[in-house]
């Protein structure tokens, strides 16, 4: 019997996620944990969803950061926008909703 994935809310219940008018997407790929830029006019975003066709980082704050740490080199599911931060001088991108685990961390299986 297949296991039911559990779906993990990040930004699915807050009010500045759900005002957004970006369609939500559904994007399957591999958490990544990125260096982080240090300066002024930065975003700490240490995340990365890397799917074969796009890679977006994944925005986030203190609280999301704990929780996504846990899954880092696992492949998920993401329901969220991609939010265009260009004019802010950002770029793309990635908020999440929610998402579902996929697989096992990917360096396990490759016996790392």
């Amino acid at each position: 019997m297949k296991k039911e994935a559990k779906k993990l809310k990040i930004f699915e219940d807050y009010a500045f996620y759900q005002q957004r008018s970006e369609p939500e997407e559904v994007i399957i790929g591999t958490l990544q944990k990125i260096e982080v830029r240090l300066g002024p006019n930065t975003r700490d975003m240490p995340f990365l969803l890397a799917s074969p066709v796009l890679s977006l980082r994944i925005y986030v704050t203190n609280q999301e950061t704990a929780i996504l740490s846990q899954f880092v080199n696992r492949k998920i599911k993401a329901t969220g926008k991609r939010i265009d931060q260009s004019d802010e001088g950002f770029g793309w991108e990635f908020w999440i909703s929610s998402f579902e685990v996929l697989s096992e961390d990917l360096e396990q299986k490759q016996g790392k």
